[in-house]
């Protein structure tokens, strides 16, 4: 029985790694990613084939090619579909011929994919080829038009998107009917004087079946914004300048920029300047909507760059690397606020069989450990002390770090310049000026 076993497994296994015409297509334990492009037979600008080139995966990935040429564009990704199943890919990358590609296109695409189980499409932000180009990404209904509100940089909930630069876990062909993408121009109806037609290209078609299932959701990544060029031309349409994505939000002069990562619904309120906040949730009304491992700033761009009760919900392996990304933003002499759940606190509690709720803020030791768990987002992935994220921002280079536990709360102030804050600076100064 035993042998038997062995052998189901290894035939189980063959088939995995293995392609249809009996080839291995890889390492067993990495994930596989299909690249397709359905070539149309066009002469392409340079520019395009060397940006296709310079497109990688990341690391640990099993990739594979395919490519069709002078297809029917719905016809070439059914079958691109089909095959990339066949070999057991995990998901599959679109690329259309005519979309511009940054570098790192695939690598942001697939942390998305790799980080949130529920998203089975998840693509880049480019126009549609008119005189005042469009985003192809859509929210409403059936003939509400483009989706304007967003901003450059966020990565948000749609439920329709171009896919030329799009990528698809495998999984969502599973739960939708085929054809998975079907082309649609029925004006039939007119005929009998019914005024009513269909219309649907392949990628709406299929991003509707999507979100028909209730299970997947679609994704707009809007850090990877994308020239679309016409081929015949050279004309590469993008966004307007002038448009509500590309405005930048602006700052009085000598007005501090303040940074609240994870705002939820309690945002950071305060007169020392202007609060930019940061949330991956679509409903809490976050001037950014975008996942805070991945922040859409530049460097040294915070003088104050918060944190209330979000770091505990990074997974630990991640931890660091995204106390890297905030500390990027912060300029040398600002100001890093974080404010996690105390597991000492906790700890002590569950060693005196206390599990009472603390009678100010209505949270018991299991709520610091495992998160109050009240919508997806709400579990936590690690725990802090007071030595532990000392420990973390020294190593980060921080001089100067105050650390006050309040309830359950681990309450911390850092500066990488010792004198402190900017509010300190200003009172020693005229401190001088009295002298």
């Amino acid at each position: 029985m035993l042998e038997a076993d062995l052998k189901a497994a290894e035939e189980a296994n063959r088939k995995k790694n293995y392609g249809p015409s009996g080839f291995i297509i890889g390492y067993p334990n990495f994930r596989t990613i299909a690249i397709c492009v359905p070539w149309s037979g066009r002469p392409l600008p340079h520019e395009l084939v060397m940006a296709f080139k310079s497109c990688s995966p990341p690391m640990n990935c099993n990739t594979i090619y395919f490519e069709t040429q002078g297809m029917n564009i719905d016809e070439a990704r059914n079958t691109f579909a089909k095959t990339a199943i066949q070999h057991g890919a995990k998901y599959i990358f679109f690329w259309d011929e005519d979309v511009m590609l940054p570098p790192h296109a695939l690598r942001e695409l697939m942390y998305v994919a790799e980080n949130w189980d529920n998203i089975g499409v998840i693509g880049g932000i480019y126009c549609l080829k008119t005189e005042r180009p469009e985003p192809l990404v859509f929210k409403g209904g059936p003939g509400s038009g483009p989706y304007w509100d967003w901003k450059l940089g966020e990565v948000f909930e749609c439920n329709g998107i171009g896919m030329g630069c799009t990528l698809i876990r495998t999984d969502v062909f599973k739960d939708i009917e085929e054809p998975w993408f079907r082309t649609i121009d029925d004006m039939s109806s007119f005929l009998d004087n019914v005024p009513f037609g269909e219309v649907w290209t392949e990628d709406l078609y299929f991003c509707k079946k999507v979100t028909e299932t209730k299970k997947w959701k679609i994704l707009a990544h809007g850090q990877l914004v994308l020239d679309h060029y016409d081929i015949k031309t050279g004309q590469a349409y993008k966004l307007p300048w002038d448009s509500r994505p590309m405005r930048s939000i602006n700052f009085g002069q000598q007005q501090r920029k303040i940074l609240d990562l994870g705002s939820g619904t309690a945002p950071l309120k305060t007169p020392e300047g202007k609060v930019i906040t940061v949330d991956i949730r679509d409903d809490v009304g976050a001037d950014y909507r975008c996942d805070f491992r991945r922040l859409p700033f530049g460097k040294d761009e915070f003088d104050v760059v918060h944190s209330s009760h979000s770091l505990e919900h990074v997974p630990r392996s991640q931890t660091e690397e995204t106390l890297d990304e905030w500390v990027r933003v912060l300029k040398q002499e600002g100001e890093l606020r974080l404010t996690v759940p105390n597991i000492e606190w906790a700890a002590r509690r569950i060693v005196e069989n206390n599990f009472k709720k603390h009678e100010r803020t209505n949270v018991n030791p299991m709520d610091v450990l495992y998160g109050q768990q009240k919508y997806d987002e709400d579990y936590h992935a690690n725990g802090f002390t007071p030595s532990l994220i000392t420990d973390m921002l020294k190593r980060r280079g921080f001089k100067r770090i105050d650390i006050d536990t309040p309830a359950y709360h681990i309450v911390c102030r850092a500066w990488r310049k010792p004198n402190g804050s900017q509010k300190e600076k200003v009172k020693s100064q005229n401190n001088g000026k009295k002298k």
